[in-house]
């Protein structure tokens, strides 16, 4: 599978950034262009996802409908965002798979700095076992147009926890968030980056080209 690496550096408007990821789509979905791995980070927001209705909301950080699955969610600094826009070949049309893939990917890097990560049945996403409980580390949202999917992950490595107070985290009530700082994970962006990096492709074949 060939793809464009793309690393931001800085933040990125969140209107443009899913702008511009909807004309990815159009021309991956035409083979105009080869698939994209982007790495953001964004301001703090909130966004919401196809399945909210009717949220109730209070915050001074703005609130984004957007196109993806899922609910309500928070990005901003310190937790890094990666889309992935890329046409599934015919031999890995599986979407709960691809989810499965995107899960993968983020227990195997967070296996690399030492972090026990796991599936749970609270729903979709990547969790850690901690004093509290099980607390929710890493957020997948999908959007599949053609059998082209986007959007993608977010991984926390240090944002402001507090944040997280204003919502209910994807929807799910009585969990926590919890980052790699709040572990007692001292890893840059950077380092964090590289790791993601690594273990993409080998993850991606290991789950989508031989498991069924």
């Amino acid at each position: 599978m060939e793809y464009e690496l793309r690393i931001e550096n800085g933040f990125r408007p969140y209107l443009d950034t899913i702008q511009e990821m909807e004309q990815r789509v159009t021309c991956v979905r035409s083979g105009q262009k080869k698939s994209l791995l982007w790495f953001l980070e964004y301001p703090p927001l909130y966004t919401a996802g196809v399945g909210v209705k009717d949220h109730v909301f209070c915050s001074e950080i703005p609130l984004h409908t957007t196109t993806r699955g899922g609910k309500v969610t928070y990005h901003g600094p310190g937790q890094r965002v990666v889309y992935f826009v890329h046409k599934l070949p015919f031999s890995e049309r599986d979407i709960r798979k691809y989810i499965y893939f995107l899960e993968e990917w983020l227990i195997v890097a967070l296996g690399r700095l030492g972090i026990n990560g796991l599936r749970h049945e609270d729903g979709t996403g990547v969790w850690v076992r901690t004093a509290s409980g099980v607390e929710k580390i890493g957020a997948i949202g999908v959007r599949l147009q053609g059998w082209v999917v986007s959007h993608g992950v977010s991984l926390n490595i240090s944002p402001n926890l507090d944040h997280y107070k204003n919502i209910v985290p994807c929807g799910i009530e009585g969990r926590s968030v919890t980052s790699l700082e709040r572990l007692g994970v001292c890893a840059s962006m950077e380092e964090v980056d590289k790791i993601l990096v690594d273990c993409f492709l080998s993850t991606y074949r290991k789950v989508m080209e031989v498991r069924s």
